[in-house]
């Protein structure tokens, strides 16, 4: 017969007592001293004073050892061999084997010493989890047929009553001082990774940054100093050019100073500088302050948080000039979207296809990697217990007989008619394939160079400086009333700067040199694939009653196979029932972060900005991430612009001229404030120098020189300045004007660059959008799913590693037996290996995993995190589908025959038993399921025919013509069945 499908019928175990191992009274009260309130001190003492009586004299290296050694093994001989024992036979064995009366046996004192000896040496054995000596099991039969001597003496009632012999010897033995190691908890190895407590405090820092450069960047001009200019810059009526002059003509000598070169004009200066006492009056007004500070009001108006960036960046806003406070903080506000980028920057998503699944491949699952220890194999152990015992039922059948079923098809012919029924198909198909590939290169030169680059933006940055020193002595004599001597020294030092930034489609430059060449070259491939594919399949079916004398009609009967199925029983199982959470948790990991090559696709983080959240401290980090190429900087928040004016006028036009000019104020910037310095030498003492600019005017004389600080009123485009003097023979006038970026300005550079950085990640999403069409064409056209046989190998391994974790309580951190050679090979370490083979053995040979049944739950039992994309995985396999989607799986897994006693060993002390077979010793948890698995071990036997058999029908494709054209009956028989009539 050919098995349908094997299952277990779980129950309870059935109650039963236990035979207590009892060590002896010095032994036992080491022991009960040992136990302490800490389970793995307990634990510890407990196996060292295992380890002390294992090495003492007391041990036992043979039955020949024990007074009553011999005996005792004859009779547990003799009871192996009894098949319905009863009192008598007891009785009876033991004076004849013994040769004494069973009285003077059990009051004999050698007997009681060599009865608690084994005790001892088996509660030892148990704790140290091998035998020493003699082997633990041989020890427990011994000890059980020692206790029922010494109760057959006393003639105890459960031994004397029927069948109490049997159960006695099927007796399982059991300690109660501790021998049970507490459950552990499992090793989590490293922990996940926690989100850096550094990100909320980079993110608050960057917040309080960009406000206050935001309020630092759109101050008003009743917020800043105005300095006042120092009284120092008064003139005291003398002509600083004619004292110039004279120290010229008296100390320098002029025809070295000709022979310096150009550079040295700056050393010249400071030698002029140092010629000139320091009592006397300086030439010009004191160099100016910067007029864009804070004052202390406004400079006061910050908050705590505030107050500390400010601090760290090392500001302070009552002395630093707007834009260098700005460009101090931008640096810092900078360092920290740096570091933010580096511990929190959203990636974007990668998906691979798995069956016929988009799986994401990061954020999936994280993979932690655990702590390396010093132990060879894990000692660590779970709490969970058997849930009962189960008879492993399987179900064969047998095929017994094909029968007719339900009705298929009539077919009616009527007297005379003809049918014909033609069934005909073809399919045509034609596939032409051609690739061409033309490539052609021109390159011309000629007496003219030319070079052409295409460029997303063009900048140009010159600086220009010019120094000029010029010395000499005129003379000229007049043999007259005068002599008239001239001296001069001029020095000038000229600098310009000047730069340049705009976007630009192309870029040209020409060269004078000439020379031409021209290459052409030209590559042509073209392939043709033609397949032309013709199929034609033709059926004819008739009819054909024309010379018929009746109607005829043809019935058809689908065909059904009956089966004789039956229920045999294999034997009794102890069962574990656990529960294991996202069975397919791993499997859609390890498929998701190693797809198959050109499986993968990344799709680009969402860009969901609008423009106002654009700022000039984050562009940068999405120009980056969406390959955004052309974008400008933002403007600066302040700009200077400036305008000089200078000249020399003859004492003939009374030293008076004007000047006036436009002032440009660069695009996107409006006039905040400004400063005129101005200085000059008269023919008169009653000169006087005149500057204006937009709406203020000065005007200053003999008591100072023009050194003001003012406001303007936001003048955008331009504003006018002027210059007018009296009695004046030179003068200059210097004129800035400071201005502030409007908010049009930096509205305007946020949708530029927002539209920039919008269209570059449409860009590449499209480009998404593409690879995953091409990618699921792929897939379809692909050969989905396994087979099922695989995917249930696939669902049973990972079932069983998350089993055995939750037995052991560990993660398979300890394992790996591979080490490296000195040459660099993989090899073995033959100590760990041979740990490990001994854990990996117990394991894999303790349960019957091809028989473990298991059953999957909906994914809402799983993490809440993954219910969207959990729910929503698909699979040709249903049952494979359900296992990927599964939030938690229950397992019931039943211990092989032979290993329940070695399985209780290891759920008692966490130590896999590594003497001959186990001692069925173990903690009262266990007593009623090992009793019932020794009673079947009595009885051992083939298969069991559990109830009567019974039939299946399964329908099939296949149909019959019925013999007669009437239709088919059934009739009910009296068993219940039915049967064709």
């Amino acid at each position: 017969m050919d098995e349908i499908f094997r299952f277990l019928m779980l129950r309870p175990p059935q109650t039963g007592n236990a035979l207590e191992v009892r060590p002896s009274k010095a032994f036992g009260t080491k022991l009960s001293r040992a136990q302490t309130n800490v389970p793995s001190r307990t634990r510890s003492a407990l196996k060292a004073l295992a380890v002390e009586w294992l090495a003492s004299a007391q041990r036992i290296d043979s039955v020949d050892a024990l007074a009553f050694g011999k005996p005792l093994a004859a009779l547990v001989d003799r009871a192996l061999q009894w098949q319905k024992p009863d009192f008598d036979d007891l009785h009876r064995a033991i004076e004849s084997i013994f040769g004494s009366p069973l009285e003077t046996i059990a009051q004999s004192g050698e007997f009681h010493a060599d009865h608690d000896r084994i005790a001892d040496h088996l509660v030892s054995a148990k704790l140290v989890s091998h035998d020493e000596g003699v082997a633990a099991s041989q020890l427990e039969r011994l000890y059980v047929l020692g206790d029922m001597l010494l109760r057959a003496a006393a003639k105890d009632e459960d031994l004397t009553a029927p069948g109490g012999v049997r159960r006695a010897l099927t007796r399982p033995t059991t300690i109660s001082f501790g021998g049970r190691a507490e459950a552990e908890t499992p090793p989590k190895g490293s922990d996940p990774p926690k989100r850096d407590s550094r990100i909320d405090d980079l993110r608050r820092r960057a917040e309080v940054i960009d406000k206050l450069m935001g309020r630092l960047s759109t101050v008003n001009a009743d917020q800043l100093t105005r300095p006042n200019p120092s009284k120092e810059d008064a003139d005291d009526g003398h002509d600083p050019f004619a004292r110039l002059r004279s120290q010229l003509v008296d100390k320098l000598d002029l025809e070295t100073l000709a022979r310096l070169p150009l550079g040295a004009a700056g050393q010249v200066r400071h030698d002029v500088d140092a010629l000139t006492p320091a009592s006397r009056d300086t030439i010009a007004p004191r160099g100016a302050q910067s007029s864009l500070i804070l004052n202390r009001t406004a400079a006061a108006q910050v908050n705590q948080s505030e107050r500390k960036v400010l601090r760290e960046a090392g500001v302070d806003l009552a002395s630093a000039p707007l834009p260098a406070a700005l460009n101090t903080l931008g640096m810092a506000l900078r360092e920290t979207h740096a570091q933010l980028a580096t511990l929190d920057a959203p990636e974007d998503l990668q998906y691979a296809m798995v069956g016929t699944n988009l799986v994401p491949l990061s954020g999936t699952m994280t993979a932690y990697g655990g702590t390396m220890s010093a132990l060879s194999v894990p000692t660590t152990h779970s709490d969970l217990k058997p849930v009962g015992v189960g008879d492993l039922l399987v179900v064969r059948q047998q095929l017994k007989r094909y029968e007719g079923g339900e009705l298929a098809h009539v077919e009616n012919i009527l007297k005379g008619e003809f049918k014909t029924r033609l069934h005909e198909r073809s399919r045509e198909t034609e596939q032409t394939t051609t690739i061409e590939v033309e490539t052609q290169k021109d390159e011309e030169r000629d007496t003219q160079t030319t070079e052409r680059f295409e460029l997303q933006r063009e900048a140009s940055q010159v600086l220009k400086e010019d120094m000029s020193l010029k010395a000499g002595l005129s003379v000229s004599g007049s043999y007259g009333p005068t002599v008239e001597f001239k001296a001069y020294a001029d020095m000038s030092m000229d600098r310009a700067k000047e730069e340049s930034s705009k976007t630009a489609s192309s870029y040209s430059k020409e060269v004078t040199s000439r020379a031409s060449t021209k290459v052409s070259e030209r590559q042509r491939s073209e392939q043709i694939l033609r397949t032309l594919e013709v199929f034609k399949e033709k059926n004819e079916h008739g009819f054909d009653n024309k010379a018929g004398t009746g109607h005829v009609v043809g019935v058809y009967q689908w065909i059904d196979k009956v089966y004789e199925a039956q229920v045999f029983n294999y034997g009794k199982r102890m069962l574990f029932d656990l529960m294991v959470p996202e069975p397919g948790a791993f499997w859609i990991y390890a498929n998701a972060t190693q797809p198959a090559p050109g499986a993968t696709l990344t799709r680009p983080s969402a860009f969901t900005l609008t423009p106002d959240q654009i700022s000039e401290s984050n562009y940068a980090t999405y120009v980056q991430r969406y390959q955004v190429a052309g974008v400008k900087p933002p403007p600066e928040p302040y700009s200077t612009v400036s305008k000089t004016f200078d000249g020399t006028i003859s004492k003939d036009d009374h030293g008076s001229t004007s000047k006036i000019a436009e002032l440009p104020i660069p695009a996107g910037y409006r006039a905040l404030t400004g400063h005129a310095i101005a200085t000059a030498s008269s023919w008169e003492d009653d000169w006087q120098v005149a500057v204006a600019v937009g709406r203020e005017y000065w005007a200053r004389a003999k008591s100072g020189y023009v050194n003001n600080y003012f406001t303007l009123d936001n003048e955008t485009d331009s504003i006018p300045v002027a210059v007018r003097t009296f009695h004046v023979a030179t003068f200059v006038v210097s004129i800035e004007v400071n201005c502030q970026r409007t908010d049009r300005a930096l509205q305007a550079w946020r949708l530029e660059t927002h539209a920039a950085i919008q269209q570059a990640y449409l860009k590449l999403e499209r480009d998404y959008q593409d690879q995953l069409a091409a990618l699921e064409t792929a897939a379809a056209n692909a050969v989905q799913g396994r087979n099922p046989a695989e995917n249930r190998r696939i669902e049973r391994n990972e079932i069983k590693k998350l089993a055995i974790s939750a037995l052991t309580a560990q993660h398979y951190d300890l394992f790996g037996a591979i080490g490296t050679s000195p040459q660099g090979y993989p090899q073995p370490d033959l100590t760990e290996a041979e740990a490990e083979g001994r854990y990996i053995r117990f394991f894999e040979q303790a349960f019957e995993w091809e028989q473990m049944m298991y059953l999957f739950y909906p994914y809402f039992w799983g993490r809440k995190s993954k219910w969207r994309s959990q729910a929503l995985l698909q699979d040709v396999d249903t049952q494979f589908a359900d296992f990927l989607r599964a939030g938690a799986a229950r397992a019931v897994l039943p211990v092989r025959p032979g290993f329940e006693a070695a399985i209780a060993h290891f759920l008692d002390t966490g130590e896999i038993w590594e003497g001959a077979d186990p001692p069925t010793l173990t903690s009262p948890l266990y007593v009623s399921i090992v009793q019932e698995i020794k009673e079947r071990d009595q009885a051992k036997g083939d298969e069991v025919a559990q109830g009567d058999p019974w039939d299946v029908r399964i329908p099939t494709t296949l149909v019959k013509l019925r013999p007669a054209d009437d239709l088919p009956q059934w009739q009910k028989q009296s068993d219940g069945t039915w049967v064709p009539v």
